[in-house]
């Protein structure tokens, strides 16, 4: 009985899940594991918000150029 394209790709995604599991318990044994907020992987899991957090920097900081471009050519 051949695997679907769909089948394969869950088994996949499982063995990659468990070799990163395993990596993360053997480096937290060790006390190589950072504080949780700092994990890359924690933002990842919520890619919708970490792009927008992104967005709102950008859009904060060029409203804070424009604003002191403005102060700038009123002195």
């Amino acid at each position: 009985m051949a695997l679907t394209e769909n089948e394969k790709a869950r088994i996949r995604e499982e063995e990659r899940k468990a070799v990163w599991c395993q990596l993360y318990r053997q480096a937290q044994e060790r006390g190589e594991v950072p504080p949780e907020p700092f994990l890359l992987a924690d933002r990842l899991r919520r890619p919708l918000e970490f792009a927008a957090s992104i967005i709102v920097g950008l859009v904060m900081a060029l409203g804070a150029v424009f604003l002191l471009v403005a102060l700038l050519r009123l002195i």
